[in-house]
């Protein structure tokens, strides 16, 4: 832990290194692969992304599952999701730097690999303990994903409306979300919770074969810099602390909501497995339209206000689901709402990294804000387990509210540290 750490605050040295002041317009879009243009790799992007998110969120639609067939506490649920969150935090600041320097292709092949691998061995798990380090093994493999194909993003919009850019795909990783809450929970009753993470393995296997097989995108170019002016990495340095703990308690939000939402409608409300993943795939799918219309709001509005608005949103729905029982249509809006909230403001937060970052790091970048998100994640589980052992499910959503008001209140900082990056005239990776 304290290595992977120690890791992290060096590529934030090495990131802030490449700040350099504007000096070059943006140029027109160029083709970025021999295989694919710019579109058909953006599609191809966004579709992978869907099925990544349906591999990495495999397990819970099924703690319910897992929990009643090993007889296990919330607590250990928790730690399952605590044990990849973490592991993939940790690698992702490293594999960003790895991404920069060598190019997407074998990460992103790679770390698909591993993820199948690692549903495979799950299903396939004697015992907690074995299903537990399993997850290590997942951590590794998808952290590779964001900071590569993210990155990629950011260099197809090359500086023209990368909020929608990034918006659309983004769109793709929820509506794997949305999906896998229903699919993972059919197959899950179906055909048994580890049988269907050996099927869910087959879709990941493929990929990593595309991946090696036909991606060819090169790494970016480096070019040398002039020496930044003091002031410009001032900027930049608390830009990327800012930016990187807005993600981190977004990223406990985020982790913490999907993680036990399944779990608090079976506990709180008597549903069905089947049941609370329509609820949960509700609120996704809701979330996934807020998505696609955030990348908009990203491009026309402030940042950091729009995070602002969406947290405090957000802290709101939180309250009302732990100390309200609602009816069903009233339960429905509350999630719409809630997914609306967070996904609509994910392009703004997602576009802060190209307005904030210095040109060349996207992977570097990208890799310290996803690692914040994940090792937020990671800790967020441990802790709502902890709480709904001892204080019931419906206190997790007190803590996630707290969470979100954290959120709100971090954005006005940001937005100063923002004002401040763009009088210092840094030239950024959008």
């Amino acid at each position: 832990m304290l290595r992977g750490t120690k890791f992290i605050a060096t590529t934030m040295r090495e990131v802030i290194e490449t700040t350099e002041p504007t000096s070059t317009p943006k140029t027109a879009d160029q083709r970025l692969g021999s295989r694919f243009s710019n579109e058909q790799m953006s599609w191809f992007l966004m579709a992978t992304h869907a099925v990544e998110h349906v591999l990495s969120a495999a397990l819970p639609p099924l703690f319910v599952l897992i929990q009643q067939n090993l007889g296990l506490s919330y607590t250990q649920v928790g730690l399952l999701s605590t044990m990849r969150s973490t592991t993939s935090g940790l690698a992702q600041a490293p594999v960003g730097v790895l991404v920069d320097k060598t190019g997407a292709k074998k990460p992103l092949a790679i770390g698909f690999a591993l993820v199948s691998l690692a549903l495979l061995l799950s299903g396939l798990a004697p015992s907690y303990t074995v299903l537990l380090l399993v997850q290590i093994i997942s951590g590794f493999g998808s952290s590779a994903y964001h900071p590569a194909t993210y990155s990629i993003v950011t260099r197809l919009a090359n500086g023209a409306r990368v909020g929608k850019k990034l918006a659309f795909h983004t769109f793709g990783g929820f509506v794997g979300t949305t999906v896998s809450f229903v699919v993972v929970a059919f197959l899950g009753v179906r055909f048994g919770w580890r049988n269907a993470l050996i099927i869910l393995s087959i879709p990941g296997f493929v990929l990593a074969y595309l991946f090696w097989l036909l991606f060819d995108i090169p790494k970016q170019q480096q070019e040398k810099k002039p020496e930044a002016a003091p002031a410009a990495k001032k900027a930049v340095t608390s830009g990327i602390v800012a930016l990187v703990g807005v993600t981190t308690v977004q990223g406990m939000f985020s982790r913490g909501l999907s993680a036990f939402l399944p779990v608090f409608l079976v506990a709180a409300y008597g549903m069905s497995v089947q049941q609370a993943a329509l609820y949960a795939t509700l609120m996704t799918g809701t979330g996934c339209l807020g998505l696609l219309g955030g990348g908009v709001i990203a491009d026309k509005f402030p940042r950091p206000r729009v995070l602002m608005v969406a947290s405090l949103m957000l802290c709101a729905t939180s309250l009302v689901l732990a100390q309200s029982t609602l009816t069903p249509l009233l339960l429905a809006l509350v999630l719409m709402l809630s997914g609306l909230a967070q996904h609509g403001s994910g392009p703004s937060q997602t576009a802060l990294v190209s307005e904030i970052g210095p040109k060349g790091s996207q992977g570097s970048l990208f890799g310290l804000t996803f690692a914040g998100s994940f090792l937020g994640g990671s800790l967020v589980t441990i802790i709502a387990g902890w709480m709904a052992d001892a204080l019931g499910v419906r206190s997790i959503f007190v803590f996630l509210a707290a969470l979100a008001l954290t959120r709100a209140a971090m954005t006005i900082p940001l937005a100063r540290i923002v004002s401040r990056t763009k009088e210092q005239g840094v030239e950024v990776s959008g």
